[in-house]
C-alpha cells in the first residue's frame, strides 16, 4: 500500500512479458484509486496529482515534486493539477498561500471596502470617507448615505 498513491510504469522483463512497476507519488503529489477520473490541465490522466491549493508548472511529468508550488496570497486554486490560481474577489484578501477555495479568503470588516482582485493583505480595506458607509462584510465600495 502506497500512502501517496503509485506512480505506475512498465518495462520488459527478461522473459519478455511485461512487468507492471509501481513508484509512490514525490510528495506532495499523490494518487488515489480514482486515478483514472483525475486529468491534468492537458486532459491526460494524471498519475501523480498536484493537490488543490497549489499549481502545477509541470503537468507531463508527474515525478517532478518540485512542479506544484503553493498559490500566493490572495489567490486559490480549487482543483488538483491547476495551471493558475484564481484571485480572491473584491471586498475580500488573503495573506496565507496554498489556499483551496475562495471560501478561504478572509472579507474587509464592515465600515471598508476595495475593489482589488488578488489582495493579500487587509491594508487595501480602506475605510469610507465621510457621507459614505459600508454596511455588511466584504463591500467592494462604499455606499452614499441616505
Amino acid at each position: 500500500d502506497w500512502a501517496g498513491g503509485c506512480l505506475a510504469s512498465s518495462r520488459e522483463a527478461g522473459d519478455g512479458s511485461t512487468e507492471i512497476e509501481c513508484t509512490q507519488c514525490p510528495s506532495p503529489r499523490f494518487n488515489t484509486l480514482l486515478t483514472s477520473e483525475i486529468r491534468n490541465s492537458l486532459g491526460r490522466p494524471a498519475e501523480c496529482a498536484c493537490p488543490a491549493g497549489t499549481l502545477d508548472s509541470n503537468p507531463l511529468d508527474p515525478r517532478n515534486a518540485s512542479s506544484c508550488t503553493p498559490c500566493p496570497a490572495g489567490l486559490y486554486a480549487g482543483e488538483v493539477n491547476s495551471t493558475q490560481c484564481a484571485p480572491c474577489g473584491p471586498g475580500r484578501f488573503s495573506t496565507s498561500t496554498g489556499m483551496t477555495s475562495e471560501d478561504d479568503c478572509r472579507t474587509c470588516e464592515a465600515g471598508r471596502a476595495h475593489s482589488v482582485f488578488g489582495a493579500a493583505s487587509a491594508d487595501v480595506c480602506v475605510s469610507c470617507a465621510p457621507g459614505r458607509y459600508a454596511s455588511r462584510t466584504g463591500s467592494s465600495e462604499c455606499e452614499d448615505c441616505p
